[in-house]
């Protein structure tokens, strides 16, 4: 069978193999674990956003940062 010709579910297959093969257990695990989705990150955002007052935070920004003088 061709590479090109695969699949979606063959492809992602063989690549889930390769990365057993190369990673061994425990690094499969972790590098999958980066793609596991948790939460609602719609719903999560919108509350979060809800909580910024941008007015404070525009100061922040705004606000030219001091730096320390040397000692001469």
């Amino acid at each position: 069978m061709k590479q090109s010709r695969l699949n979606p579910s063959d492809l992602r297959l063989r690549g889930h193999r390769a990365l057993w093969e190369a990673l061994g257990p425990v690094g499969f695990v972790r590098f999958m674990q980066q793609f596991v989705c948790r939460g609602d990150y719609t719903r999560e955002r919108e509350q979060w956003i809800d909580s910024v007052d941008l007015g404070v935070q525009g100061k922040s920004v705004a606000r030219p940062r001091r730096t320390p003088r040397r000692a001469g």
